[in-house]
């Protein structure tokens, strides 16, 4: 495979944006406490802010694993020739 500017390009924004996309993610799960936020005070309950945050959390780690199992599977059929 010969390797040119265009494909360290592609290369090098695809993988970008995605660590991009995990590291804003990672500090938003950071960022999640246990104290309900003065705005939602007297409108959601403890436990139903507990489960959101959980929500979350799980969904946002789902969406790291499925991101990264679809950049793999996109490398491995860019560098087996899939793209000609």
């Amino acid at each position: 495979m010969e390797v040119n500017i265009y494909f360290i390009s592609i290369l090098g924004f695809l993988l970008a944006s995605k660590l991009l996309d995990t590291w804003a993610e990672s500090l938003t799960l950071q960022r999640l406490n246990n104290e309900i936020p003065d705005e939602f005070d007297g409108v959601i309950d403890p436990e139903t802010y507990a489960n959101l945050k959980e929500y979350t959390r799980v969904n946002t780690r789902f969406g790291w694993l499925s991101r990264w199992f679809g950049i793999g599977v996109l490398l491995a059929f860019w560098f087996l020739g899939g793209f000609s």
